[in-house]
This record gives C-alpha cells, structure tokens and sequence, in this order.
C-alpha cells in the first residue's frame, strides 16, 4: 500500500515529464520554491511526528485493525513531502522518462513498470523486516527510531531550505 501511494504520485509525474513538463521543472526558481517549500514540509512532519511518537507507539503495540489506508496515505505523502523526489525527476528522472520514450508510449509504460517494481520489491523488504523484528521494538527503540526519524526529517529539511536559499 505504500508503494501505491508513493505511485500515486509518481506515475502522474512521469507522465507529466513525458508530456513536457521537464522544460519547466529545469528552472532554478522551480528547484528554489521546491527546496524552501519541501524544506519546510519535512520539518513540519518532523515535529508532528516527534509529538505523536507515544500516540503511534501505542498504535504500534496494539493494533486495531487494518491500516491498508494510512499505509497508502503515508506512501503518498511521504513521496509528496520530500523536495528531493521532484528534484530527482526534474534531473535524471526527465533524462530515464527521455531515454524510455524513445522507444514510444510502450517504452515508457516497461520503464514506469519496472521502476515502480523496484519501488515495491523495496517497500515489501523494508515492511515485512519491521513486521518480522516486531519483538525487538521495545518503548526505548521505539521512541530512539522516533527520534532519529524526527531529527533525520529536520536535518533534511534545513538542508533542503539552505540549499535554495545559496
């Protein structure tokens, strides 16, 4: 599921690159705002995230259900929040979707398959290695993956809004 929310924002996006759009993410003004913007996205998660660390640890110790829909939300908001994923596809994203379009619409549809392929086949290694080490998650490493994440995120995000501001 968090593979196809990262997809729902990916293949619009490839499209759009096939369709033209890398003219436009080209600009410097465009990596700018993405930068500033994304920046401050990911901060801001970053700290909601740091808030809700207990809350989640709960969620995370008793489930209550299913949670195919927040796992699909999480994927795409995650791709949608992080500036380097546009900024990716503007550069050698728009050349891979050149090369793939080479060989026509069909070229494009094998290299979009094969890349969101690559995305699942991670997504799963990733999701079933947490399910399978659930019982090494005690509170303490809980709340340390929360806090690596929420200073990761920041880092990140500073990172992003300095770089555009230079």
């Amino acid at each position: 599921m968090i593979a196809l929310g990262h997809g729902a924002v990916e293949f619009p996006l490839i499209l759009l690159l096939y369709l033209g759009l890398s003219e436009s993410l080209a600009n410097t003004i465009v990596h700018k705002v993405i930068g500033l913007v994304g920046g401050a996205i990911m901060i801001y998660i970053g700290f909601q995230k740091l808030k809700m660390r207990k809350e989640k640890s709960e969620e995370y110790q008793n489930p209550k259900g299913s949670l195919k829909h927040s796992s699909f939300v999480a994927g795409l908001i995650a791709t949608a929040a992080n500036p380097y994923f546009f900024i990716s596809w503007a550069t050698i994203g728009a050349a891979l979707v050149e090369n793939a379009a080479f060989f026509g619409l069909i070229g494009l549809l094998i290299f979009t398959l094969t890349h969101w392929s690559c995305d699942f086949l991670w997504d799963t290694f990733v999701s079933v290695s947490v399910f399978k080490s659930r019982r090494f998650w005690t509170q303490k490493v809980f709340n340390l993956v929360f806090i690596v994440c929420f200073a990761i995120l920041v880092c990140f995000g500073l990172w992003f809004i300095i770089s555009a501001l230079l």
